[in-house]
């Protein structure tokens, strides 16, 4: 470091910390009470929802059959699909 002092054990240098940025509207507002209107979207409940969640297994099998070297769709397909499927749903963070 340019000043030849080490930070105190378990604190970032100041050289190497991020600026803090604010992501709301107005401070604070994150921590507000959600207004009574307030509705989850839930959408384990749709039909996509439903179509994917029970026929995915079967589409990156059938992929992996129809390829060549057994690698189906890319990585980054299978892993979007998977995401979707646990996209709102409270228990997955």
């Amino acid at each position: 470091m340019g000043t030849g002092e080490e930070p105190p054990a378990g604190q970032t240098p100041a050289s190497l910390r991020l600026p803090s940025v604010a992501y709301e509207r107005e401070e604070g507002v994150a921590s507000w009470p959600l207004p009574r209107s307030y509705r989850r979207r839930e959408p384990e409940r749709t039909v996509l929802h439903r179509v994917v969640r029970e026929n995915l297994a079967t589409l990156l099998d059938e992929a992996r059959a129809r390829s060549p070297d057994g690698s189906g769709y890319p990585p980054f397909v299978e892993r979007e699909l998977e995401r979707y499927l646990g996209c709102g749903i409270l228990s997955r963070g």
